[in-house]
């Protein structure tokens, strides 16, 4: 559940800063991949705009927000990441993806 809310709250967020992302999901996993096709295979993560991941990267590590460092790793997760801890990450989300939108 709280996976998919924070997913959620991603979406909108680059739904709003105007940046194609597609964040596919399996349980409590998740990616992220600036897209705006989806995301089905090996070939299709190659085609994506790579080049916005560490931006997105770094500006959440700003916000405390620790992402594996490769678009082609996975986020999760897990039972320590309380309401409140993804409500903070949402914000950070909204805040990183209005970056990356600025260039």
């Amino acid at each position: 559940e709280r996976t998919g809310r924070l997913v959620e709250s991603i979406r909108a967020a680059a739904s709003r800063a105007g940046v194609p992302l597609q964040v596919p999901t399996k349980g409590s996993l998740f990616s992220l991949f600036f897209s705006d096709g989806k995301i089905r295979d090996f070939e299709d993560a190659m085609g994506t705009a790579k080049e916005r991941f560490s931006p997105l990267f770094h500006a959440l590590l700003e916000r405390n927000v620790y992402l594996p460092p490769s678009p082609f790793e996975t986020c999760f997760l897990s039972v320590a990441h309380d309401d409140e801890i993804v409500e903070r990450a949402a914000d950070a989300f909204e805040q990183a993806l209005n970056l990356v939108a600025a260039g």
